[in-house]
């Protein structure tokens, strides 16, 4: 995982992101499995984002998506 992050900060972000789907398959996957990781530390702050995300007036669909969650949570 390190890897892929450590190569993706070598990359100008202005010349790599350019529209969706930029990342190659390895490190879209490698990020997905990061972002859904459900460690302690990790989870409270997901939990914040989504209870600060629901008080400004976002739909739990919406919070679902941009999180990465499923839409049960």
């Amino acid at each position: 995982m390190k890897r892929v992050l450590r190569r993706l900060g070598s990359v100008d972000s202005s010349l790599a992101i350019i529209g969706k789907r930029f990342l190659k398959e390895p490190a879209r996957q490698a990020l997905l499995a990061l972002a859904r990781d459900a460690s302690a530390a990790h989870g409270v702050a997901r939990r914040a984002n989504a209870i600060i995300l629901l008080d400004r007036g976002m739909s739990c669909d919406a919070i679902a998506q941009v999180l990465l969650i499923d839409d049960d949570t």
